[in-house]
């Protein structure tokens, strides 16, 4: 019994789709792309709001149970949950605006790379199975 397969070890499956339209990038715009990915100021921005929610909701119950009590404002409980109420809430600011500079740059990267001129691979299969670029048509470039 033969079993050993009868196709050439050669022959190989390609998935294509032929409406695939390809963008060109340089180095730099490459570069940029891969700096803004590593971003992490979106998850600094959830991590200090994580923090600052609770610290000016314990803060604030700090307050009210103060003056329900009628007891000085001025504790060392109050002054410390009073701090890092507003160190969080500078720092939740201060991230998220550097996340959205950081989306907003990557949008305008996207847009330049965009309007570049595309490329579309043509498959012509048969007389030397070749792979041809071309520029993409009108008809597919929208």
């Amino acid at each position: 019994m033969d079993t050993q397969s009868t196709a050439s070890p050669f022959s190989f499956s390609i998935l294509f789709d032929p409406t695939t339209i390809y963008y060109s990038l340089t180095e730099k715009e490459l570069s940029d792309l891969v700096d803004i990915s590593k971003n992490n100021s979106r998850d600094l921005t959830i991590a200090f709001l994580c923090l600052f929610l609770p610290s000016a909701g314990n803060a604030i119950i700090e307050v009210c149970n103060a003056i329900q009590q009628k007891i000085d404002l001025l504790t060392a409980t109050l002054f410390v949950n009073g701090l890092l109420t507003g160190i969080t809430f500078v720092l939740t600011i201060v991230f998220a605006c550097m996340w959205r500079r950081s989306y907003i740059r990557n949008l305008e990267l996207v847009e330049k790379i965009k309007k570049k001129p595309k490329w579309q691979v043509n498959v012509n299969l048969g007389v030397g199975d070749s792979f041809i670029i071309t520029k993409a048509t009108s008809s597919t470039s929208s």
